[in-house]
């Protein structure tokens, strides 16, 4: 079955050493009335060329049997010079798969990353799950910038998604083109059989990334188990030096340890959130404040600037994050872009102290960032774990998807935080009772006190 399959899915020509043959050329897109991008073949490549008067650009594709229940991929190499969009031009120049049923009617749609400025050959690959009523599947690509792009080699494999050997090189396809930890985290196992989340479990294990894990109609499955640091928190000494309680809602302990003010916040989720804000603005009488996000895996990145915005006196930035390219040859990255935090109202400048340690991950990591650009705020405890990624969805299997980080982490001096964590202003580590919060309290004590200069 597997072999017929595969079969169905070769194409004529793939290669264009017979110029055009087996490809039909159709609308790509189009924004008006005006001349068309030429189209021939150069030294056996496709080549599209378009200037800025250009109005409608041809699409080559090929249509071939794919039943539902199909996977999908499809991959050409790609080089292009001087590709740009100019005016109303669409900015295309890639690979697409789409969808049919037996009438013919669009069932869906998807893209590879696309070309642009200059680029060396690489691949170009789209993956797509064929849907009940699939019937057909076209494959093509096209360019509608200003520029030049050539494509070659064009290959496609339709296999029925139980073929693992296929959903296996999907999946390693799309970590080689995207996964941005390649040289701190490596490259998965092998799939094995069985049951498909232990399999899948088993294949990415050897990652040891907290952010590769996997969704399954069961619920999820985490590659990494558990923390093999011991925490550097002490609840009970924490609830011992609270003087008055103001909010107790799990996961997050706001209240007052005498004249200092103490929140606990232990996730960056919205369930609950508005209570912490609406408890830390019960504390603006204290004449200190400590944030304990010990225990805080991470979240939405919003809410933690949400925070730290209180603090503020103007834009900070507070860290860069990068995303592999897959338009570049090997483990190429695009520029990074910077991460900044706006002022939430009047700045509140009293002294801040925020306990961290090897808990916290993810966007907790980036919080202990925007807290060290802060200059009403210090740092206590031990190193965080390191590990962050904006992790995004690559359906796999129907209902099961493999989430896998998309950026990497870095501190405003451009120095990769995976795997080394953010290290705390002064170091505490774990002894009798909680000697983080100890620490803590000792120092807001002593600069609450200080006289005004």
């Amino acid at each position: 079955m597997r072999l017929l399959l595969l079969l169905l899915g070769q194409l004529a020509n793939p290669s264009f050493e017979e110029g055009t043959k087996g490809w039909t050329f159709e609308t790509g897109a189009q924004t008006g009335e005006g001349p068309a991008a030429a189209v021939d073949v150069d030294g056996g490549e496709i080549r599209f060329t378009s200037d800025a008067a250009t109005r409608l650009w041809p699409m080559a594709s090929q249509t071939v049997d794919c039943p539902a229940g199909s996977r999908v991929v499809f991959t050409v190499a790609g080089r292009c010079k001087g590709l740009r969009r100019e005016g109303s031009q669409y900015g295309n120049a890639n690979a697409v798969v789409i969808l049919l049923d037996a009438a013919g009617k669009r069932l869906g749609i998807l893209g590879s990353a696309v070309l642009r400025d200059d680029r060396e050959r690489v691949d170009l690959f789209v993956h797509a799950l064929a849907p009940p009523g699939t019937a057909k599947a076209k494959v093509g690509f096209f360019s509608s910038m200003s520029g030049t792009a050539w494509f070659d080699d064009a290959r496609l494999t339709v296999a029925p998604f139980e073929d693992r050997a296929a959903a296996a090189d999907a999946l390693r396809l799309h970590l080689d083109r995207t996964y941005p930890y390649l040289d701190e985290h490596g490259r998965p196992g092998d799939l094995g059989d069985g049951d498909i989340g232990a399999a899948l479990k088993g294949m990415l294990a050897p990652m040891k990334d907290l952010h590769v894990w996997i969704e399954t109609p069961k619920g999820p499955l985490y590659t990494v188990e558990g923390n093999p640091s011991p925490p550097n928190w002490n609840a009970r000494s924490i609830r011992g030096r609270l003087t008055e309680v103001l909010l107790d809602k799990a996961p997050h302990l706001v209240g007052r340890m005498g004249e200092i003010g103490y929140a606990f916040v232990g996730a960056w989720k919205q369930e609950g959130f508005g209570e912490v804000e609406q408890a830390l603005d019960k504390l603006a009488g204290s004449k200190a404040l400590i944030l304990d996000v010990r225990a805080n895996g991470g979240g939405d990145e919003l809410l933690a600037r949400r925070i730290a915005g209180r603090f503020a006196t103007k834009p900070v930035f507070y860290g860069l994050a990068q995303a592999r390219d897959p338009t570049l040859p090997g483990n190429g990255f695009l520029e990074p872009f910077e991460k900044r935090f706006e002022p939430l109202g009047k700045a509140d400048t009293r002294p801040v102290v925020v306990l961290q340690g090897p808990y916290c991950v993810s966007s907790t990591e980036w919080f202990l960032l925007m807290a060290g650009a802060l200059d009403n705020v210090t740092t206590v405890g031990l190193r965080s774990r390191g590990a962050t990624g904006n992790p995004q969805p690559f359906e796999l299997f129907p209902g099961v998807k493999v989430w896998v980080p998309t950026q990497r982490g870095l501190t405003p001096e451009r120095k990769l935080f995976e795997g080394s964590g953010i290290p705390p202003e002064e170091e505490v580590g774990h002894g009798e009772g909680d000697p983080a919060l100890a620490r803590a309290l000792e120092i807001l004590s002593a600069r609450s006190e200080a006289p005004a200069r």
